[in-house]
């Protein structure tokens, strides 16, 4: 496996950082808005949208809860620590590589770097990079460009386009070199967010909120910048937490998660193994409340549940007081996205993308990734799953938008 990846590696750091990111590698050289000391920059250029509707939040039924166990280490070398169940499987194979079909607006000219989906409507948005956020209503056949100028830049990793899982017409997209933003109502309006220099590698919304003011961001190659607003992005503080989600080579280091549990609840992930902390005073102070090391880089909400991938699916249900290890073992790298229901999960990794209908007791392999190693989730691959239609979609910087059929 490490082979492998050092493949991967040195094809992503030749093809991409040489023909798409200008600076990568580089110090932060973004304009004069850059932040110092903690303090906030000015003010957004304007929020452009209405309120959004309130995210569903209720109690999640019972799920096949694992019990703990330390589990096989990632290509990092440190153990996710996430638990696996008795009883459980996992079942490899699917289709082939061969299966992905390009979907990508003609526009893009197969340059793209993230994609989201609605769960309920199959609807997706792209990332097209330094061309905005484009739509589809039809699976990828026709686009039309969304954003109206909110967004530029690019997606640097997949996980930088966040849906919310219980109302999905709610999505940030987390841009870098450019204009970030996030929608309401699946791309109709766009609330703009004040830029930070290069901006983000990843961030995390309060989707548990009607108004989704609270936000946390890992900054781009920035020893470690972690920045939160509480009043949706108009200004920004940096927090006195590292987390080193880039800048220090590739692959980018394992175990860098950032997220929003409620408007006065962070979590987040150093990047060195070093477990999962928690805050309840909106980042100035924070504790160790798990060694569970995670892959996935944000928590995903639903049905009051929140949910992160390792070793298998690590799960909160005290907003992130506690977590443990619900299904069997499984490297998870992107997801968990629903479908109708909590027992109906994708998730993504490094052999494929897999399906469960129990909550994690078994997993099946539905796909094995598109044949350039750069769609590796582990590096910028992104994935969503359209589970009205079972639909899967990979997009990854610099790439074209892939769609396969199951």
């Amino acid at each position: 496996m490490h082979s492998i990846i050092l493949t991967r590696s040195s094809v992503l750091l030749c093809a991409i950082c040489t023909l798409v990111l200008p600076a990568c590698g580089s110090s932060d050289s973004g304009p004069s808005d850059e932040m110092t000391g903690g303090q906030t920059n000015g003010g957004a250029d304007g929020n452009m949208a209405g309120s959004s509707n309130a995210g569903a939040s209720a109690n999640a039924g019972s799920s096949n809860a694992g019990a703990s166990a330390n589990a096989g280490s990632s290509s990092g070398g440190t153990s996710a620590n996430a638990g696996s169940s008795s009883g459980g499987s996992v079942t490899d194979g699917g289709l082939g590589s061969d299966a992905w079909k390009d979907v990508s607006p003609p526009e893009a000219n197969g340059n793209l770097s993230a994609v989201v989906v609605n769960r309920l409507t199959g609807e997706l948005l792209v990332d097209v990079s330094n061309k905005g956020i484009w739509k589809s209503t039809n699976e990828g056949v026709a686009w039309k460009q969304v954003d109206g100028g909110a967004v530029g830049g690019l997606a640097v990793l997949g996980p930088a386009f966040d849906v919310d899982q219980d109302n999905p017409q709610r999505a940030a997209v987390w841009s870098l070199d450019g204009l970030a933003a996030w929608t309401p109502d699946f791309g109709t309006t766009w609330n703009k967010m004040a830029s930070i220099g290069r901006n983000w590698d990843f961030g995390s919304t309060d989707w548990a909120s009607p108004d989704a003011k609270t936000k946390i961001v890992a900054r781009h190659e920035s020893n470690g910048e972690v920045d939160l607003t509480t009043d949706g992005a108009m200004t920004w503080n940096a927090l006195t937490v590292k987390v080193f989600a880039s800048g220090a080579g590739f692959p980018p280091p394992a175990f860098a998660m950032v997220g929003v549990m409620a408007a006065d609840t962070l979590v987040y992930s150093d990047g060195n193994g070093g477990g999962i902390l928690r805050s309840t005073d909106t980042g100035v102070s924070f504790k160790k409340v798990s060694d569970l090391n995670v892959r996935t880089r944000v928590p995903v909400l639903f049905k009051g549940v929140f949910y992160l991938g390792g070793d298998g699916l690590v799960v909160s249900k005290d907003k992130g007081a506690t977590w443990e290890a619900q299904g069997t073992n499984l490297e998870i790298w992107v997801g968990p996205y629903f479908g109708k229901d909590e027992n109906q999960i994708m998730v993504a990794n490094h052999k494929g993308v897999y399906l469960t209908s129990d909550a994690g007791k078994t997993w099946t392999q539905s796909a094995e990734l598109p044949k350039d190693p750069k769609y590796d989730p582990e590096i910028f691959g992104g994935f969503a799953w359209d589970p009205n239609g079972n639909i899967l979609y990979a997009a990854c910087l610099g790439m074209p938008l892939l769609q396969l059929k199951l």
